[in-house]
């Protein structure tokens, strides 16, 4: 088992992560790797790379990831609930009318862009980024103390 496991870098994939890439965190060492079947099938068939070495590291590391001794995969959105977050913030913030508006604008199909919209068009980003950020980590901890994995903390508060 690693040292620790820098809780900004774990944030930092679970925040960017795109649907279609698979994430595992390397439980020796603390790096996560990212793929996503594309670029499996670009590598494997020379697509992605010219460089033998290259693609025998990269397809190596892929297959490694298959070692639950070493490799334990990333939470996806499903797990996160990006949604529940915009929930919290739009019932908890503190102008009782733009909560019941960003409440409004998230209901339904749409419901990020919309958000998105209004967090922008009524300048409270920078709130609804802090509190994000701050439910993500908090996220990160509960997930990396349910698997007893060490961690840093080493992200701004």
């Amino acid at each position: 088992m690693t040292n620790f496991v820098s809780l900004r870098k774990l944030v930092d994939e679970l925040l960017t992560r795109a649907d279609e890439t698979r994430a595992y965190l390397n439980l020796e060492t603390g790096e996560v790797f990212s793929f996503s079947e594309d670029e499996v099938s670009a590598m494997e068939s020379g697509l992605w790379s010219n460089d033998d070495n290259e693609k025998k590291e990269f397809l190596d590391h892929v297959a490694q990831v298959k070692n639950p001794d070493t490799y334990l995969e990333l939470p996806g959105k499903y797990e996160i609930h990006e949604y529940r977050m915009m929930e919290m913030f739009s019932s908890e913030f503190p102008d009782p009318r733009i909560s019941e508006i960003l409440l409004e604008k998230i209901r339904g199909a749409g419901a990020f862009r919309r958000f998105k919209a209004t967090i922008h068009h009524h300048g409270i980003e920078k709130s609804w980024y802090a509190f994000r950020d701050a439910a993500y980590k908090e996220f990160a901890i509960d997930w990396l103390e349910g698997h007893a994995i060490p961690y840093q903390d080493d992200m701004k508060s």
